[in-house]
């Protein structure tokens, strides 16, 4: 980022001595392209730190999620009973 940065810096530098309204627009364009390049870069190291500090709840979630696709869900069964089944006795019974 640091290299995007000077980069930015001296496109800014070289519009202050534009001497056509070509050279101009030439380099507000080509700064404003240094601008995205840098916006998109800050978007990419928050959303990375974002998944280094929560990469614990991230494995516990994608684990959580694994047990279920494999039938060990440890909130369908209380008691000794399958909680669907427990619903559909109520519904039978009642």
């Amino acid at each position: 980022m640091p290299r995007s940065k000077a980069y930015r810096e001296h496109w800014k530098n070289k519009l202050r001595s534009a001497k056509t309204s070509e050279q101009t627009a030439e380099y507000i364009k080509k700064h404003n392209r240094c601008t995205e390049m840098l916006k998109n870069l800050r978007f990419q190291k928050l959303v990375a730190g974002t998944l280094v500090s929560d990469e614990a709840k991230i494995k516990r979630l994608l684990k959580s999620e694994q047990n279920i696709q494999c039938g060990n869900d440890p909130y369908e069964w209380a008691n000794g009973y399958r909680m669907r089944d427990a619903k559909a006795d109520k519904t039978l019974s009642g």
